[in-house]
Protein backbone atom coordinates (compact mmCIF):
# COMPACT_ATOMS: atom_id res chain seq x y z
CA UNK A 1 0.00 0.00 0.00
CA UNK A 2 1.28 3.43 -1.23
CA UNK A 3 1.80 6.17 1.60
CA UNK A 4 -0.72 8.96 0.92
CA UNK A 5 1.33 12.37 0.72
CA UNK A 6 -0.16 15.68 2.03
CA UNK A 7 -0.58 18.50 -0.24
CA UNK A 8 0.76 21.68 1.14
CA UNK A 9 -0.25 25.67 0.38
CA UNK A 10 1.84 28.25 0.21
CA UNK A 11 1.83 31.85 -0.14
CA UNK A 12 4.71 32.90 -2.11
CA UNK A 13 5.95 36.63 -2.29
CA UNK A 14 8.99 37.81 -4.97
CA UNK A 15 10.13 40.29 -6.78
CA UNK A 16 13.03 40.90 -9.35
CA UNK A 17 14.98 40.88 -6.50
CA UNK A 18 14.16 37.51 -5.14
CA UNK A 19 11.83 35.56 -2.75
CA UNK A 20 10.64 37.92 -0.53
CA UNK A 21 8.26 35.87 1.84
CA UNK A 22 6.98 32.56 1.79
CA UNK A 23 4.21 31.60 4.17
CA UNK A 24 2.98 27.80 4.76
CA UNK A 25 -0.41 28.23 4.55
CA UNK A 26 -1.03 24.31 5.60
CA UNK A 27 1.12 24.96 9.35
CA UNK A 28 -1.04 28.23 10.02
CA UNK A 29 -4.81 26.57 9.11
CA UNK A 30 -3.38 23.51 11.54
CA UNK A 31 -2.40 25.99 14.23
CA UNK A 32 -5.57 27.34 13.54
CA UNK A 33 -8.31 24.65 14.51
CA UNK A 34 -5.87 24.11 17.46
CA UNK A 35 -6.19 27.09 18.68
CA UNK A 36 -10.20 26.49 18.15
CA UNK A 37 -10.48 23.32 19.58
CA UNK A 38 -8.19 25.06 23.04
CA UNK A 39 -9.96 28.03 22.93
CA UNK A 40 -13.70 26.01 23.29
CA UNK A 41 -12.36 24.54 26.27
CA UNK A 42 -11.21 27.29 27.85
CA UNK A 43 -14.66 29.26 27.26
CA UNK A 44 -16.18 25.97 28.64
CA UNK A 45 -14.06 26.08 31.91
CA UNK A 46 -14.24 29.80 32.15
CA UNK A 47 -10.20 30.64 31.53
CA UNK A 48 -8.24 33.31 29.52
CA UNK A 49 -7.73 32.70 26.10
CA UNK A 50 -4.39 32.58 24.91
CA UNK A 51 -3.30 34.64 21.98
CA UNK A 52 -5.05 33.67 18.56
CA UNK A 53 -2.43 32.34 16.16
CA UNK A 54 -1.95 34.95 13.13
CA UNK A 55 -1.18 34.47 9.36
CA UNK A 56 0.11 37.05 6.81
CA UNK A 57 -1.18 39.96 6.32
CA UNK A 58 -2.62 39.89 2.78
CA UNK A 59 -3.54 43.76 2.73
CA UNK A 60 -0.09 44.65 3.38
CA UNK A 61 1.42 42.46 1.30
CA UNK A 62 -0.77 43.62 -1.57
CA UNK A 63 -0.43 47.41 -0.22
CA UNK A 64 3.49 46.62 -0.66
CA UNK A 65 3.36 45.11 -3.84
CA UNK A 66 1.06 48.14 -5.70
CA UNK A 67 3.20 51.14 -4.42
CA UNK A 68 6.82 49.27 -4.93
CA UNK A 69 6.02 48.38 -8.62
CA UNK A 70 9.31 49.18 -10.24
CA UNK A 71 10.09 45.75 -8.02
CA UNK A 72 7.38 43.79 -10.47
CA UNK A 73 6.17 42.30 -7.59
CA UNK A 74 4.25 38.83 -7.69
CA UNK A 75 1.24 37.38 -5.29
CA UNK A 76 1.07 33.64 -5.60
CA UNK A 77 -0.98 30.81 -3.62
CA UNK A 78 0.07 26.87 -4.60
CA UNK A 79 0.22 24.00 -3.52
CA UNK A 80 3.06 20.95 -3.67
CA UNK A 81 2.73 17.28 -2.48
CA UNK A 82 7.03 17.03 -2.28
CA UNK A 83 8.14 20.07 -0.42
CA UNK A 84 8.04 21.76 2.85
CA UNK A 85 8.71 25.01 3.74
CA UNK A 86 12.77 24.90 3.69
CA UNK A 87 12.59 22.77 0.18
CA UNK A 88 10.12 25.62 -1.49
CA UNK A 89 13.06 28.56 -0.30
CA UNK A 90 15.66 26.36 -1.65
CA UNK A 91 14.91 25.53 -4.38
CA UNK A 92 14.08 29.70 -4.83
CA UNK A 93 17.71 29.92 -4.08
CA UNK A 94 19.47 27.54 -6.22
CA UNK A 95 16.60 27.95 -9.72
CA UNK A 96 14.28 30.83 -9.05
CA UNK A 97 13.49 31.38 -12.31
CA UNK A 98 12.41 28.03 -12.89
CA UNK A 99 9.99 28.26 -9.72
CA UNK A 100 8.52 31.80 -10.55
CA UNK A 101 7.52 30.14 -13.70
CA UNK A 102 6.53 27.08 -11.97
CA UNK A 103 4.33 29.04 -9.64
CA UNK A 104 2.64 31.26 -12.49
CA UNK A 105 1.50 27.86 -14.28
CA UNK A 106 0.04 25.88 -11.49
CA UNK A 107 -0.47 28.41 -9.04
CA UNK A 108 -3.49 30.91 -8.76
CA UNK A 109 -2.33 34.72 -8.99
CA UNK A 110 -3.08 37.09 -6.03
CA UNK A 111 -1.26 40.17 -7.64
CA UNK A 112 1.02 40.56 -10.44
CA UNK A 113 3.26 42.83 -12.02
CA UNK A 114 5.45 40.75 -14.43
CA UNK A 115 5.26 41.79 -17.90
CA UNK A 116 6.58 38.53 -20.17
CA UNK A 117 9.81 39.72 -22.14
CA UNK A 118 8.22 39.84 -25.52
CA UNK A 119 4.94 41.40 -24.20
CA UNK A 120 7.99 44.60 -23.16
CA UNK A 121 7.87 47.74 -24.57
CA UNK A 122 11.21 48.67 -26.10
CA UNK A 123 12.28 52.02 -25.00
Amino acid sequence: MRSSKTLRKFLAVWCSEGLETLYDLTELEQEQEQWEKEATWRILKEEVLANKPTGPRLQTILLRARYNSHRQYEVYIFTTDCLDKKAVEGAFDSSPQFMADFIRKNGSKIYSDYVPRDRQKIQ
